[in-house]
């Protein structure tokens, strides 16, 4: 069987097209402890396509909602509630298999920071799925985050 690393770049794009569902979002830190920002029941979904165009978005299940109902009318609270409990991003991406890393090329984010960046992910893909991981900054602490995902749905 060959590794992702002996694909052509097409194919590599083909194998990592589609719809993917998150499985588990763990945070790890240097000293081995981890943990589950957005709890161990998190939900997101991941989107590739052969062109270069990709979006991710997960988010807790336990994000309260605004006593209000109107989106633009959240207390300072039920605000940085949703804000911390979801993140999103889209752009475009482009893999590097010798290194085994996909970049994704953030157009845009609910994290502003990362609109114009390059988030690049390390990837191992399983027997069932998907497994992308990075070093981060998480509460101004390195932290590696580890996602995993299955795939929904081919393009």
């Amino acid at each position: 069987m060959s590794s992702a690393s002996d694909l052509g770049p097409l194919a590599l794009r083909k194998k990592f097209a589609g719809v993917w569902r998150l499985n588990c979002y763990e945070i790890i830190a240097p000293n081995g402890k981890s943990g589950y920002p957005l709890g161990r029941d998190a939900i997101g979904i991941l989107s590739y396509d052969e062109h270069g165009s990709m979006s991710g978005q997960l988010m807790s299940r336990h994000r309260p909602r605004y006593a209000s109902g109107d989106m633009r009318k959240g207390t300072p609270v039920e605000i940085a509630s949703a804000v911390r409990g979801y993140l999103s991003y889209f752009g475009t991406y482009r893999i590097d298999p010798v290194e085994e890393t996909i970049t994704h090329l953030v157009q845009g984010s609910l994290f502003p920071n990362w609109i114009g960046t390059e988030q690049k992910r390390h990837y191992h893909f399983t027997r069932t799925g998907l497994i992308l991981s990075a070093p981060f900054l998480l509460d101004g602490q390195p932290r590696t985050a580890s996602l995993t995902w299955e795939r929904v749905r081919k393009p």
